[in-house]
């Protein structure tokens, strides 16, 4: 018999998730499954572990969160289970598919009529819990691969003690739907991407809306972990804009110019530690093979002109002038190019760097003129900023302990002059073709890399977990 309380938070959780009809085969689903559950022991759930190994989602975690509760079962009212397949059901506002996480018959847990023993029903209950948290948290990414720090736990993937504690006490005081929304991203942006997902799902749907709505809550997963909604520095690629985001609000916003089509601005998070003023260029190999050794052999004169010097594997330094340049190639050019500090400098008077495998940072640019363009991707990968100086000033006040007064003492006497920062700020270089402004509202974004349709290939390819029967070949 189902106690009015639990009618009441059933229904209350159909009624604000999902429609009438399926509140009422909600309902009727929670009396069957009233019927059907029994106490389990922990040495059946032993057995359904070892039995059910091979077709669970994520068979390391269930097997550390069991033996962490001595295998004594948690699944042990109706309206867990039901409030797991209504959020499930609704599932779709998070950019899931329909029926994505749900197992066939005969292996449905949900199912009361499934041949399923208590046993057997109770682990493929908390698989789908723990593979519904690792697919909201983490995504269909490599989340590890995401993380700035590799020995950072995953959710949902490294069963952590302290972790599992706090999750069998939420599950044995009946706090799922606690459970379900702590693994949804916190940020402002996944809160805005899934309500306009949601509302879209509610009319006549519109199918590319409603596919770009998902992409971007999947990039929104990845990055909540990794960047998250603290003190930050944001590059929205498509956008060609730059943000700092500083005790929880956005507090600057500037124009930026990104890597073009063949030299594409790579996507990662990291942290800033250092600003150089005035810096040298040492300019990459691939601009030297591309372009920069035939300007230069063409006329070294204009080259030195530029501030360009070359140094040898000893660390000599030559003049382009003194140079035999007929007797080198691009390919095999055996020397360093670096470009002096100066105005024309190809980096400005300033650049921001920050660890990562690209060689990629922000920097400065005499080519103002390019910022007036509305499609701003002239770079060889790293990111222009419009107003730099700006940018240095507000990062060496926030984060460098240098107020306006020291920073242009700074400036004026600075020659290839690093300054270490007291506190790292976090950076993103992301690629979203939905984001918020700052007052709240959804914009959409070209997709200039073309990067939208391998996530939503990847979104859409899923298979459910095989069967036992199928994995023993009955």
């Amino acid at each position: 018999m189902v106690v009015p309380r639990v009618k009441f938070v059933l229904l209350l959780c159909a009624c604000l998730i999902a429609p009438t009809a399926i509140a009422s085969t909600l309902s009727e689903d929670l009396a069957a499954l009233e019927r059907v559950l029994f106490p389990v022991e922990p040495t059946a759930i032993e057995r359904a572990l070892e039995r059910h190994q091979p077709s669970l989602r994520q068979p390391g975690f269930v097997r550390a969160w069991y033996e962490q509760r001595g295998a004594q079962a948690m699944w042990t009212s109706a309206s867990s289970i039901v409030n797991l397949r209504a959020a499930l059901t609704t599932s779709e506002a998070d950019g899931l598919l329909a029926g994505e996480l749900l197992r066939e018959s005969p292996d449905d847990p949900f199912d009361p009529d499934s041949p399923l023993t208590p046993a057997e029903r109770e682990v493929l209950l908390t698989d789908t819990l723990v593979a519904f948290g690792h697919r909201l948290v983490n995504g269909r990414a490599d989340a590890r691969g995401l993380s700035p720090s590799p020995g950072t736990p995953v959710a949902w993937v490294d069963a952590e003690p302290v972790v599992l504690d706090v999750l069998s006490d939420q599950m044995d005081r009946g706090e799922l739907l606690q459970i379900i929304r702590d693994m949804r991203p916190k940020t402002e942006l996944y809160r805005s991407l899934r309500t306009a997902l949601q509302d879209e799902l509610a009319r006549d749907p519109d199918k590319a809306a409603i596919d770009t709505l998902r992409v971007n809550l999947e990039r929104a997963r990845w990055f909540e972990r990794a960047l998250g909604d603290g003190d930050r520095l944001v590059v929205n690629i498509p956008a060609y804009t730059m943000s700092v985001h500083l005790d929880g609000e956005r507090v600057w916003q500037s124009k930026v110019i990104v890597g073009k089509q063949d030299r594409r601005t790579p996507v990662f998070v990291s942290e800033m530690r250092d600003i150089v003023l005035d810096p040298t260029w040492t300019v990459p190999r691939s601009i030297i093979k591309d372009s920069l050794f035939e300007h230069a052999s063409a006329d070294p004169a204009a080259f030195a002109a530029r501030g360009f010097r070359l140094r040898d594997a000893e660390g000599q330094w030559r003049a382009p002038t003194e140079l035999d340049w007929q007797r080198y190639d691009a390919e095999e050019f055996p020397y360093d190019v670096v470009q002096m500090p100066g105005e024309q400098n190809a980096l400005g008077r300033v650049k921001f760097l920050f660890d990562n495998p690209y060689s990629v940072y922000l920097h400065d640019t005499p080519s103002r003129q390019l910022f007036d363009a509305d499609d701003r991707a002239f770079s060889h990968g790293c990111v222009r900023v419009q107003d730099p100086d700006e940018l240095a000033r507000l990062v060496l006040d926030h984060s460098g302990g240098l107020d306006a007064q020291a920073v242009g003492s700074l400036f004026a006497d600075a020659d290839n002059l690093s300054v270490n920062l007291m506190e790292p700020l976090a950076v993103g270089l992301l690629y979203w073709t939905v984001d918020v402004d700052e007052h709240g509202a959804l914009v959409h974004y070209d997709d200039i890399y073309d990067r939208d349709a391998v996530i939503l290939q990847a979104l859409d390819q899923f298979a459910p977990p095989p069967s036992l029967d199928r994995l023993s070949g009955s």
